[in-house]
């Protein structure tokens, strides 16, 4: 299924089960909030290889991170910043970021950063990160299927 509107449709689809699992943890009602708000970034950002307006916002907040980094010295956070967006920018449509595997090391690896550099937040971080996951997952299911969504490739 192509076009964002569909992989919208899908991650609406899951907030109802994803605002149950949080309030049953115990989250706060901003942070479910956060939660459903990136369940629907996480369903859009396997596009950010293609033309469009997708790829303009978040390339568009790529850089608002990349300057609020450079700004407060935390140069690491922004290189990360600047060769995800480098990567999105060089790579071909459903190629790298169509890879369930790379889109979770990848959040991860984000999220465990994040939760390095704000320790007082980290249970809310990896909230925030398996809700991004499971919005890229709904993705690629959309896109590919259940067999082909987890394959190698």
């Amino acid at each position: 299924m192509s076009g964002y509107r569909g992989h919208t449709f899908g991650a609406f689809a899951l907030v109802p089960c994803l605002i149950f699992l949080g309030s049953w943890v115990g989250f706060s009602l901003p942070t479910l909030l956060s939660g459903v708000l990136v369940v629907f970034l996480g369903a859009l950002f396997p596009d950010i290889d293609t033309a469009g307006r997708g790829r303009r916002f978040f390339l568009g907040c790529i850089c608002i991170c990349i300057l609020a980094c450079t700004s407060t010295h935390a140069l690491w956070t922004a290189g990360v910043c600047a060769f995800i967006g480098l990567l999105a920018l060089v790579s071909r449509h459903r190629t790298l970021f169509h890879n369930i595997y790379f889109l979770l090391f990848l959040t991860i690896c984000v999220a465990a950063w994040s939760a390095h550099l704000l320790p007082q937040y980290t249970k809310e971080l990896w909230w925030i990160a398996f809700c991004f996951v499971i919005g890229c997952f709904s993705h690629m299911l959309l896109d590919f299927g259940v067999k082909r969504s987890l394959s190698w490739r």
